[in-house]
This record gives C-alpha cells, structure tokens and sequence, in this order.
C-alpha cells in the first residue's frame, strides 16, 4: 500500500486482523521480517529511532502523561514560547479550561494524568502533536473518542498532515479520504469510502452494513435497495451513550479520590496540612 501525503486513511479489520501489528511495524516496536516501511521515500529502518520519532507522533489508547505541569506535559524540553503553547490548547479546545486553572499552564499533573479526565489527556496529546507540527499523526482510536477529537481530526489545524486511524467504530473514519480494510494480515481492500459502500461484494461494505452505517431494505419488485443510514445506527448511537456515561462516572470516581487522598493526607501529616492552612 502506498498513502499520499497529507491524506487521511481509515484502518479497519475483523479482530486479528493485523491493525495492532501495522501500529507496532510502524513504530518499530516489531521489524518486518521482509519489505520496507518508507516515510517521504526513506525507509524507517535505516534511520534512528529518535529521528523517526521527530518526524512522527503518536496519540494511542492510553495518552502519555507524567507527573509535572500542563506546560511540562505540552512543552516536555521547554523550546517553545507561551504564545505557541495556548495556540496549541485553543485549536485542541482546551484554553478555556487551563485558563479557568488557578495556576493555568503551571497547574500540577499527576502522573499517569490521572488528575485529569479522560478526554482532557486525549486532547493534551493533540496540543503536543500541533506544537510539534508533526508531519504524520497515527492515532489508535478508542471508545473515548469523541466529537470534539473528529473535528479537530477533520478540522483545517491538520490539513497538511499525514493522519492514520486505526478504528474500532467505522463511523469515526467513514469521512476519511480512503479506507484500509486488513484482512489475516493482509491488505483486502484500500479505496475511498463510497466506493467501497456502492461494493455490497466489499468487506468494508459487510462491516458497515453490521455496525448500522447502512441498511438492506427490500423493494417491491423483490430486489434490495442499500440506503445509508443517516443516524449512523442504533448500536453507534447507544455506544456512544454508554460511553458519555462511564466517563462521567470516571471523572466523579476522580474526585472522590482526590478528596479521599486529601483526607489520609491530613490524618497521617497533620502538620503539614495545618501549615497549609496557615
């Protein structure tokens, strides 16, 4: 397969399909035992992988976090101005909430990112790949995706960017420029989105018709008539319910947490949190 610059490419596959095996090959967590991997005509096994890693970034299932600040966290060797940094927070709707903070770009993270929500370390990993003007973004698309990610996905901040998602929902990639459909390893099917739903012989079109995206209808004349479904389907639409909630429940989880800890704290350092007090 060879993908153009700038284009956005869905990657879809049946479980074992080998999505998870072209993100590792990619990122050279594991070496294809033949063919090359070429990134602008260079194959990434000749180069170092700090080099590499210059030129490409990742935001995966779980977003890198680290205990420090938000603008350690942004800015990690500290080679860019302010200025740049709460561009990169606005294009990834994130200025209002850092400047709501207290201590704003200097407000603590803890590590693992667990003192913000799910979303918000999502969003972070986007402020840093827009800070870094990365030339490829790879993102592993997961439940937690959601409307505010698309847009900044489709939105004009990554025109000139190399994007691949590996997708789990069909419906987060069906605007993509073209649709990698793996299959045992291998490449079944690479063609824009609508070519492959007007294929009802297409694999993609078989996912898609499972997930809701389209639907059979029969025609008087006994014949079948595809319509594309403009709810995106019932399923898609109660995961994405499901899946509000359980975020939700996480963030007051967090909360209770932090109130948790903040009462042992005081109880095992009086002192300290009296002069805290003081």
């Amino acid at each position: 397969m060879s993908q153009k610059p700038k284009e956005k490419v869905g990657i879809v596959g049946r479980t074992g399909a080998g999505k998870s095996s072209l993100l590792l090959a990619l990122f050279r967590i594991i070496e294809p035992t033949s063919g090359k991997i070429l990134i602008d005509g260079v194959d990434i096994g000749s180069i170092g992988l700090h080099d590499q890693c210059n030129a490409e970034r990742r935001r995966g299932f779980h977003p890198d976090m680290f205990e420090g600040t938000l603008r350690e966290n942004i800015d990690p060797v500290g080679e860019h101005q302010d200025a740049d940094i709460w561009a990169a927070l606005e294009h990834s709707h994130l200025k209002a909430y850092v400047e709501s903070l207290p201590e704003g770009l200097d407000a603590p993270v803890q590590e693992g990112g667990s003192s913000l929500s799910s979303g918000q370390r999502q969003l972070l990993c986007f402020a840093r790949a827009l800070l870094r003007k990365s030339k490829v973004l790879v993102l592993d698309e997961d439940l937690d995706t959601d409307r505010a990610i698309q847009e900044i996905i489709r939105g004009p901040i990554f025109h000139d960017v190399t994007i691949l998602t590996i997708a789990h929902r069909l419906n987060t990639i069906i605007e993509s420029d073209r649709v990698l459909v793996l299959e045992q390893g291998n490449v079944a099917e690479f063609e824009a989105p609508e070519v492959l739903l007007a294929d009802k012989t297409s694999r993609f079109y078989s996912m898609a018709l499972e997930a809701g995206l389209v639907q059979d209808t029969a025609r008087e004349d006994g014949g079948v008539q595809d319509t594309t479904r403009e709810d995106g389907g019932w399923l898609e639409r109660l995961t994405e319910v499901v899946v509000t909630a359980v975020d939700e429940v996480r963030e007051v989880l967090h909360g209770v947490e932090q109130d948790v800890r903040e009462e042992v704290r005081e109880v095992l350092h009086p002192a300290e949190a009296e002069a805290k007090e003081n």
